[in-house]
């Protein structure tokens, strides 16, 4: 017996096979070590479209990023589907269990395999900063293209950005002729100009499209970028974004920005936020909002994010070994 498919971070075989590599979720699946009956346990932990076999009691569906394969649920036995950004509200489906598990934080553990951009170091003051604004963009998206361009007619003498706007993404159509702007070093890494010699970072998520079946926003480093270099923020991205940071335990900023819209649909969070860049009248000096986040981020989101991930593992552990 065999795995099915193994493909860097992804793996879709049987459980007992699995090797529990550390990944890119970290530890968080170290606790499947403990399924009893780990032959007749097939695991999916893959983005991608697979194809998965008949033929074992239980299948556990991980879907610890951007998305969930709808038709993984389709297969006959009981389904333990384990989740992050992707709530799903849908109707019950007979032998499926739904499973929550915060996974921000393992974009930017500082034990993992990108956590070494995101080390603890002394970051410049915000008032010492030459620029208002910045926005990183590596991977080219509508939502992306129209807040940039719209920053640059406002704002082009205070802004630092990046715009590469190679077509990777097969659903990008460009409108605008932005320049295309690039910084040398990792994608991933936090020591830039523009993360750190920025007051303000409007940061363009990975998505921007919200689904009404998935009411908890994705979130990536992009935001945690941010927190780190002691910005302060403004979202563009998922319907709740802000109240899933805040659910994290961090500032987001309601008491000096007007940024009621989180609640709201896609045209009416990306009208508000183009509103905003034209309209900007405020003060960016929240050094104290920052720093809170800052030390937030390195004392306590881990343990706590873990705590509340423990609880669920032990429930998921229970449904399995029921």
């Amino acid at each position: 017996m065999t795995a099915d498919f193994i493909d860097h971070n992804d793996y879709c075989g049987p459980l007992n096979l699995y090797n529990f590599p550390y990944i890119e979720c970290g530890t968080d699946l170290h606790f499947l070590s403990n399924v009893q009956d780990k032959h007749n346990t097939y695991l999916v932990n893959s983005n991608w479209h697979v194809t998965v076999p008949d033929g074992y009691d239980t299948y556990i569906i991980v879907a610890l990023g951007e998305s969930l394969h709808t038709d993984l649920l389709n297969v006959q036995g009981r389904k333990i589907v384990i989740l992050s950004e992707n709530t799903i509200e849908m109707p019950q489906l007979p032998d499926t269990h739904y499973f929550r598990m915060e996974h921000l934080h393992w974009y930017t553990n500082t034990n993992s395999y990108c956590g070494e951009f995101f080390k603890k170091m002394d970051r410049k003051p915000l008032a010492n900063r030459q620029y208002l604004f910045g926005c990183l963009n590596q991977r080219p998206d509508n939502h992306k293209e129209v807040i940039i361009n719209s920053l640059l007619q406002k704002w082009h003498d205070q802004l630092q950005y990046t715009w590469v706007g190679k077509p990777e993404n097969p659903n990008f159509i460009q409108k605008y002729n932005i320049p295309k702007k690039v910084i040398s070093g990792h994608q991933w890494n936090v020591n830039n100009n523009i993360l750190n010699d920025s007051r303000l970072i409007w940061v363009t998520e990975s998505m921007f499209d919200s689904c009404d079946n998935m009411p908890t926003a994705y979130l990536s480093e992009k935001t945690i970028k941010a927190i780190v270099t002691k910005s302060m923020f403004i979202i563009c991205g998922q319907r709740l974004s802000y109240k899933r940071l805040r659910d994290c335990g961090f500032e987001t900023f309601e008491s000096h920005f007007n940024i009621d819209w989180d609640n709201e649909w896609d045209d009416v969070r990306m009208s508000n936020l183009l509103n905003l860049i034209e309209t900007f009248d405020y003060s960016l000096d929240r050094q104290d909002l920052v720093d809170y986040n800052y030390n937030h981020f390195y004392n306590d989101f881990f343990k706590q994010t873990d705590a509340k991930n423990s609880l669920v593992k032990e429930e998921i552990l229970e449904v399995i070994n029921g």
